[in-house]
């Protein structure tokens, strides 16, 4: 027996285990097998096959001989059934192939058609691919004369506005005002002069704490460091002052130029006049925010001894002059707030327009998955056509899940059943080679 441990399947072997023999063993059994029936059947040495076994042994001797019985007689009886089956499928065969002939015959002799020709095969192949593409142009053409009309005569520009909407502007970081003329003019210049006075001050009382001394043994020259940077923040400011003045003076003159003032009572005064007006009051103004300058420089007291330690342990307050007006008080109030409320709009025009244009794309996008939803439900045989919402997919998700499982349980049940059945064949297998013994026991009798 052959070696089966390098089988893939170990049970399969051990079941097959009984009918696998050695190439030698095979040959030399079945040569015993076909002598013995030839002493038994035949009586005589000749050519021995299946057909000359059904025509001179089953046909020549019309008696089954008295020295077989058993499982051989039954056998030859088997055969001798097998023969006559045979020989009625041969004439019936032979009875078909006749009639078909005739047939072919007298249709041939009939029609003086041509067979058709492998060319003609091909060129028929041709036109019925050239008619399936000239029906897509055809169904094309009928879809754009629907509707694509409008498409077609319009520029790209407006096909894709009109299918995405417009653009959203850009933020604009350019500062708003809240109306025009004298009043909001001056009120711009009092908030830059309160920042001036204001960081004139901050300055000041930080170049004092950055030059103040440890101890108090050079208060003198503690004193002319103060007056110094003092001296060296006010001509900065005053710099920086006469620069901003004088473009204030050209953005004046360029709005006097395009747009007249009006005066208190409603009627439109001369350019000239206005800007002449506006400029020696911002030079008034300018004057008084200097004396004020050179007051707070003038009036800085040299700090020694206790005074020293006082101030450096009191909180950082900006000075502010005895004799401004209250507007410049609430200026320096509003003052730290107005960059964080200047940002503040900008950000809320951004956050506004990119709100817009987030509406617009959810819209759009909301249209194109109705859209999607309404084409799959025309091409899906799971929905009816027409359902454009979750709840129809997902009931017909359901059924068709129920129908999967359905279908997969009878199949497994029917593999359970299938596996049983082989079970059965197995054992019923593992009983034949006893009976292959006891047969080959009684033929050796």
């Amino acid at each position: 027996m052959q070696d089966t441990d390098a089988f893939p399947l170990p049970y399969v072997a051990e079941a097959l285990g009984p009918y696998i023999r050695p190439r030698e063993e095979v040959t030399r059994t079945r040569h015993r097998l076909q002598r013995h029936l030839e002493e038994q059947v035949l009586g005589q040495r000749g050519s021995f096959t299946a057909v000359d076994l059904v025509k001179t042994g089953i046909k020549a001797s019309a008696q089954v001989p008295p020295s077989i019985t058993g499982v051989r007689r039954a056998y030859l009886r088997a055969l001798r059934a097998h023969s006559a089956a045979q020989e009625r499928y041969d004439a019936l065969k032979a009875e078909v192939a006749q009639l078909s002939s005739s047939a072919a015959s007298g249709s041939a002799a009939s029609s003086n058609e041509k067979p058709i020709s492998g060319e003609a095969v091909v060129q028929l192949l041709r036109q019925r691919e050239k008619h399936r593409k000239l029906q897509v142009v055809d169904h094309a053409v009928a879809q754009i004369d629907a509707n694509g009309k409008e498409l077609i005569g319009n520029h790209p520009n407006d096909i894709i506005r009109s299918n995405s909407g417009e653009l959203p502007t850009p933020p604009s970081h350019q500062p708003l005002l809240s109306g025009e003329g004298p009043a909001v003019e001056a009120r711009i210049l009092q908030l830059k002069k309160a920042v001036l006075a204001a960081k004139s001050d901050v300055d000041a009382q930080n170049q004092r704490q950055d030059n103040r001394p440890h101890s108090t043994e050079n208060g003198s020259g503690q004193s002319n460091a103060e007056v110094t940077g003092l001296q060296a923040a006010l001509n900065e400011l005053t710099g920086w002052m006469e620069q901003q003045l004088a473009i204030m003076g050209n953005a004046e003159s360029e709005t006097h130029t395009t747009s007249p003032p009006l005066r208190g009572n409603g009627l439109v005064a001369s350019s000239e006049w206005a800007s002449l007006e506006d400029i020696g009051r911002s030079y008034e103004e300018y004057i008084v925010a200097r004396r004020q300058l050179l007051q707070t420089v003038s009036s800085t007291p040299t700090v020694r001894g206790q005074d020293t330690t006082a101030e450096s342990n009191s909180p950082t307050v900006p000075r502010s002059p005895s004799r401004k007006p209250e507007h410049e008080k609430a200026a320096e109030t509003v003052l730290p707030y107005i960059a964080g409320l200047t940002s503040a709009k900008h950000e809320e025009q951004s956050l506004l327009q990119q709100t817009a244009q987030l509406r617009r794309q959810i819209a759009s996008s909301e249209g194109e998955t109705q859209r999607l939803m309404a084409r799959l439900a025309e091409e899906s045989h799971l929905v009816q056509p027409g359902a454009g919402s979750g709840k129809a997919w997902a009931e017909a998700a359901g059924d068709a899940s129920s129908a999967t499982t359905t279908f997969v349980r009878g199949r497994t049940e029917v593999g359970e059943a299938a596996c049983e059945d082989a079970e059965r064949a197995l054992e019923s297998i593992d009983r034949v080679p006893a009976m292959f013994d006891s047969l080959t026991e009684a033929m050796a009798r």
